[in-house]
């Protein structure tokens, strides 16, 4: 059988990515979602205008406004894209999570990684703003594709090689980006880090060259960096780069929300995160309460190691002139973590009885239907949380449970009852023209206004059509 080239191959899939980027700026095109190009194609044109088969790409970074995060991926969704894998309890930094891989299900080697920010910004919104205002139009598997600018292809030059273990193309990206644009385009590249909370990643990612270095002392770039940015900009294992992730988060407050997700994700991502860690003895992946536990052991053990490299990075960041948390945050840090302390304790009952009721739920449903009545024992009295403070811990619960929306409205209209409120739970769907989607809700919730309500169900029982 005769080899084939690894040139070959690296042609064939850009050219299967190019065409997939094609396809998929024409149909965001289409559906009115702006988009552009961040890497790939625009690096390749930009940094490697001799030869841009020495800038080769395995995906597809498409950058899209915050706000139309969502709109995005039901495109991607409904023209034969999936998840890489289900949502994980990475921590949010900056104003969001900033990227998720989609797969294209006929042709799995084509990826979209889709961004609505990018490594070391802490204003999404903004870095879309600035990149987008002057961007430049590059003919990808032909159609016309938003790209940056010279400044815009600098200020990501140095963004990415800003995390982890300085990667062999980042780096190579960086010593052209170094070699090719004059001091003019790093200014404008420095101030638009400036305006998009990027300045501190911008000023550690140049210095990985001394190049880049010289360029940020020549420039008078004047910025101090949080242990968290020299953290992340060091070689560190996988685990302590995921804890400097979280401490990378501005504020205490911002750091604590996030741990229910990191400690007990959703079961959907647990599972496979299961099949990717097999038990040692049998090879077979653990059951889904053993991965939960050996996940966070497994975190246990990090943790030795990655509080040797925060302090090493502490250290590093004091010599930058980086200064901790002024006294009067702090103090409202605390009383903040109090509080929610205060609140989980006296919740802990109610979120028993919440998962409870939900494993009930969840096996009476099928054979019973909306008609049926739910077995459920009473609500425990929770006197001492409000009724928006109970309704959060019921809808946590649920949330980390996987339950439906059916069963969520189910079981909150049984709490509500207890607590001498009277709700329906309705059943509504979207019209065929729009997708064909059914939700279910409580009555009195906020929901999208192009829901039709087919049934409603009181708590005293029995199932009521909605005439129309």
């Amino acid at each position: 059988m005769a080899t084939v080239r690894r040139s070959t191959v690296r042609a064939a899939r850009t050219m299967a990515l190019d065409a997939a980027t094609a396809e998929v700026v024409t149909i965001f095109d289409r559906l009115e979602i702006p988009c552009m190009l961040l890497k790939g194609p625009a690096m390749a044109a930009r940094l490697y205008a001799d030869d841009v088969s020495q800038r080769s790409y395995t995906d597809i970074d498409l950058l899209v406004p915050t706000h139309v995060f969502g709109a995005a991926r039901d495109a991607l969704s409904a023209n034969g894209y999936a998840r890489a894998l289900p949502s994980g309890p990475t921590p949010r930094m900056g104003s969001a999570l900033y990227e998720e891989a989609w797969l294209q299900v006929a042709n799995p080697v084509v990826v979209v990684d889709l961004h609505r920010g990018f490594h070391g910004v802490g204003r999404q919104e903004r870095f879309w703003e600035i990149l987008h205002n002057d961007c430049r139009s590059l003919r990808v598997g032909g159609a016309d594709a938003a790209v940056p600018n010279e400044p815009g292809c600098a200020l990501l030059a140095a963004l990415h090689v800003w995390p982890g273990d300085s990667a062999r193309r980042p780096m190579a990206d960086l010593d052209r980006a170094l070699g090719s644009f004059d001091d003019i385009v790093w200014r404008e590249a420095s101030e638009m880090a400036g305006e998009c909370d990027a300045l501190a990643a911008f000023t550690v990612g140049l210095g990985k060259r001394p190049e880049g270095a010289q360029l940020v002392e020549r420039l008078g770039i004047s910025t101090s960096a949080a242990p968290a940015i020299w953290l992340l900009s060091s070689p560190t294992p996988p685990r302590t780069s995921a804890v400097g992730a979280w401490l990378a988060l501005p504020t205490w407050r911002r750091r604590l929300a996030p741990l229910p997700r990191i400690a007990f994700p959703k079961s959907a991502y647990m599972r496979g995160w299961a099949r990717r860690h097999p038990r040692e003895t049998s090879g077979r992946p653990p059951a889904l309460a053993g991965a939960y536990a050996l996940r966070l052991l497994k975190g246990l053990q990090a943790l030795p190691a990655a509080a040797g490299h925060w302090r090493a990075s502490s250290r590093v960041a004091g010599e930058s002139g980086w200064a901790p948390v002024h006294t009067a945050r702090r103090t409202a840090t605390v009383r903040w973590v109090a509080r929610r302390c205060l609140v989980a304790v006296q919740g802990a009952p109610l979120a028993l009885w919440v998962g409870v009721a939900w494993r009930r739920v969840h096996r009476q449903l099928p054979s019973s239907g909306l008609e049926g009545e739910f077995s459920t024992r009473t609500p425990p009295p929770s006197r001492a949380l409000s009724d928006a403070q109970g309704d959060r811990v019921v809808r946590a619960v649920l949330r980390r449970s996987g339950a439906s929306c059916l069963e969520e409205a189910l079981i909150r209209q049984q709490w509500l009852a207890s607590r001498g409120t009277s709700r329906d739970v309705v059943v509504g769907v979207t019209s065929p023209s729009e997708g064909f989607r059914a939700h279910a809700w409580l009555s009195g919730d906020a929901v999208a206004p192009d829901y039709v309500e087919l049934f409603h169900k009181p708590p005293s029982g029995g199932v009521q059509t909605v005439g129309r």
